[in-house]
């Protein structure tokens, strides 16, 4: 099971993986075969992310998560926040009507996981090398 599902291991899950979640949840039934200009998107959309969880209140003054560089990059930042923003990005981008509630379970999720890392209620935040 590990060996097909390598972030099962890890604390946070590569990229790649957070885009194909992201994918199927908005409908993509076959999220495998989309091509590379959509998994750039995503890897843009993954850094905007990135840069809200570094500006962010309850983001501790001294972390500074890097970017994303490529889509088997993992960063600390929960999974949950991570595909839940790529899934707000790609519906804003598609036009779609699902961007309303996108929006809302993104943003709530980012303000009560942070809080909750940030009030040491969940697991603290680690500093990883950055590749």
């Amino acid at each position: 099971m590990a060996s097909m599902n390598p972030h099962i291991r890890d604390k946070h899950s590569p990229l790649e993986e957070l885009v194909m979640q992201a994918l199927r949840r908005h409908g993509e039934f076959n999220p495998s075969s989309v091509d590379g200009d959509v998994s750039l998107m995503m890897l843009e959309f993954a850094n905007e992310v990135i840069q809200e969880v570094n500006e962010h209140a309850y983001t501790p003054d001294d972390l500074d998560i890097k970017p994303y560089i490529s889509l088997q990059d993992a960063r600390e930042v929960p999974d949950s926040i991570i595909v839940l923003g790529l899934l707000f990005y790609y519906s804003d981008q598609q036009n779609s009507s699902k961007v309303q509630s996108a929006s809302e379970k993104y943003f709530r999720t980012m303000n009560q996981t942070l809080y909750s890392l940030y009030h040491n209620k969940g697991r603290p935040f680690i500093k990883q090398d950055h590749r």
